[in-house]
């Protein structure tokens, strides 16, 4: 597989400090589940795929997490 190839198995892909969205859109381009966290807003538009709050709890296992989109997510 290239890197221009859309991937065969979905990833569910965290990316922390990211409040532009640019790494969490191109993931989900590529077809996997992403969001981005960050302790301010986003501004790329997707609130939906954005996490406002300290990636450090969802690294040591809480798995329950809002989006800025207010829906809550607990299949991590």
């Amino acid at each position: 597989m290239t890197l221009f190839e859309k991937p065969t198995k979905t990833m569910r892909v965290l990316i922390a400090c990211e409040e532009s969205q640019e790494v969490c859109k191109a993931f989900r381009a590529k077809g996997h589940e992403a969001f981005s966290c960050d302790l301010q807003k986003c501004s790329g538009g997707h609130p939906e795929w954005h996490i406002q709050g300290d990636v450090l709890a969802l690294l040591n296992g809480d798995c329950t997490f809002m989006t800025s989109d207010t829906h809550t997510h607990t299949s991590w």
